[in-house]
């Protein structure tokens, strides 16, 4: 699966300081969602996992401007519910070019999964600022062997 998520308009990392950077991002995103790209920040992204399997779901990053994943820390992780202080699983996000983010949940993570859960994906930049990519609920089937 691929999905896609806005980016920020072309600055100089001189020139947008974090509050810019997010407000270019949701600015970004209203405009574009009449195309039905994304919609607004964070897009929600409802996930299906078989209980036991290696899940893999690839984030594409795109729009008009050019954003360089390669600067930024992703962050993933399943719990509960949103807020819950308790962390189930958590997903090895990994950037795999200046615009794709790759989450991996390892079999051995999966098989931890409740039938419904929470997720979210999260970058954060060399300043500390935190964007929210996507997030949604995971809907778990239970394995049949073991």
């Amino acid at each position: 699966m691929v999905y896609e998520a806005i980016e920020k308009v072309p600055t100089t990392r001189k020139e947008a300081s974090g509050v810019q950077l997010r407000k270019q991002l949701e600015e970004q995103a209203a405009a574009l969602a009449a195309a039905q790209v994304v919609g607004a920040l964070p897009t929600r992204v409802d996930l299906s996992i078989y209980q036991g399997d290696d899940f893999f779901l690839t984030v594409a990053v795109s729009g008009s401007g050019a954003i360089d994943l390669t600067t930024f820390t992703p962050k993933s992780q399943i719990k509960s519910n949103p807020g819950a202080p308790s962390v189930i699983a958590s997903f090895t996000a990994t950037v795999k070019d200046p615009t794709t983010i790759v989450l991996h949940l390892a079999s051995a993570q999966s098989t931890l999964l409740p039938s419904t859960a929470s997720w979210d994906l999260q970058i954060t930049d060399t300043n500390g600022l935190v964007t929210t990519l996507c997030y949604g609920q995971i809907s778990t089937s239970r394995e049949v062997t073991t």
